[in-house]
């Protein structure tokens, strides 16, 4: 699809635009005569992943000199926000939920793996494209694989939940639990580093401050971070590619650990895990020291921690593997739900109940709440407040004169 004129000058503009820090937030500059049918999407590739831009058609109601009426913010930073995932639940929303959900399954739908449409062809897609903040959801089949039993959670289901306990985190006064959260492929920037690392014999100078692991500490990056020496713990998604398996890695700077919550242990499978947590041990230190953090860290005074005791600041981390948690069927591919329960139980500051997890609870409760609030943004004709972190400023190093570039 090709562009030309004054259209195509938008497009190129948008094109420009680093997405990783731009969210739905930015909408709040169109009008509310921009309907469903003066947008037109177009997958543009950006950075090695498909973004799908809404691309506002000209509307006949605005024309020089005219106003506009600027969409409302709505009322809710997230969907968990009167939802607590240890009840109790509003069970009239997860009842309007499954009987959506469930209109227009395909006879034998469940015998279809994650990547085949399990949905007839009417009613595959979703009428009009909702908006998950830092996702743009357009079919059922994405809400299918959170609900329906044997479904494999991906990245982008991930995603959408840390996001929001970012934001709890970020705005929730009331925990001790002070929190923020990473996007999944923060693992894979710490993967990349690592390898430098060992193919240097452990050359600690691979980690540099322009990293991009650096800007995630610094509060920059992502929709909603908040800078990482201004909270107690650090949760981060991690994909086992090897055994194709979720667990959760939480980073305790008070504690100067790594914990590791895993629903399926076995000897085997731990190895495999530490081994992969063991490269965040390693990497982590070398940013947090470049990165000013035990500098700007108040409230601790580091020599008297007993975990930084006898410890240089660029010694790993300890990794723990926490014991007696809930724990996943074998054979069940339930292990992203047990990630995202995990968090939004520590993210609320409460402890990991022993009890086994009601699995089919939980997928429909997540389903059901994400629905629901991008209903309610789409009923209410409204956006979320603007999350989009600050601009970060670095000296021009390439030229004579210092100035200052802005990396939008």
């Amino acid at each position: 699809m090709s562009f030309s004129g004054e259209e195509g000058m938008k497009i190129e503009k948008l094109k420009n635009i680093n997405w990783d820090i731009i969210d739905d937030e930015l909408n709040w500059i169109l009008p509310r005569t921009f309907k469903e049918k003066d947008v037109k999407e177009e997958t543009v590739v950006l950075d090695d992943k498909q973004v799908t831009e809404l691309m506002p058609r000209p509307s006949k109601k605005l024309e020089a000199g005219s106003s506009a009426e600027l969409t409302r913010i709505l009322d809710k930073r997230h969907p968990f926000e009167t939802d607590f995932i240890m009840g109790p639940h509003d069970i009239s929303v997860f009842d309007h939920y499954s009987k959506w959900i469930c209109d227009g399954l395909l006879a034998k739908h469940e015998q279809r793996n994650e990547k085949e449409e399990h949905y007839k062809k009417n009613k595959s897609t979703v009428p009009i494209s909702m908006d998950l903040g830092i996702q743009l959801i357009t079919k059922k089949n994405w809400f299918y694989l959170l609900s329906f039993n044997g479904q494999m959670w991906n990245d982008e289901h991930i995603d959408v939940i840390f996001y929001y306990l970012r934001k709890k985190g970020k705005y929730d006064g009331k925990s001790t639990y002070k929190h923020t959260t990473v996007a999944c492929i923060f693992k894979i920037w710490i993967g990349e580093t690592f390898d430098k690392y060992v193919a240097t014999n452990g050359d600690t100078s691979v980690a540099k401050e322009e990293d991009v692991i650096c800007e995630y500490l610094r509060g920059y990056k992502l929709i909603a971070n908040v800078p990482w020496h201004t909270v107690d713990n650090v949760l981060i998604p991690v994909n086992v590619k090897d055994i194709h398996h979720w667990v959760l890695a939480v980073v305790s700077f008070r504690d100067r650990c790594i914990r590791v919550y895993d629903s399926y242990r076995l000897a085997g499978y731990d190895t495999i895990v530490k081994i992969e947590i063991d490269k965040m041990a390693k990497i982590l230190p070398q940013y947090l020291s470049i990165s000013d953090f035990y500098r700007k860290r108040e409230g601790i005074d580091w020599s008297q921690e007993p975990a930084y005791n006898d410890k240089a600041l660029l010694d790993s981390f300890d990794v723990v593997c926490v014991d007696n948690l809930p724990q996943q069927r074998h054979g069940s591919k339930d292990c992203g739900v047990y990630v995202v329960a995990y968090a939004e139980y520590l993210s609320w500051g409460a402890g990991i109940p022993i009890e086994d997890f009601d699995v089919n609870l939980l997928r429909t409760r997540y389903g059901a709440l994400l629905w629901n609030y991008g209903m309610r943004k789409q009923e209410d004709e409204a956006i979320s407040h603007n999350e989009a972190p600050p601009k970060l400023v670095r000296p021009n190093i390439h030229s004579d004169i210092c100035e200052k570039i802005i990396i939008n």
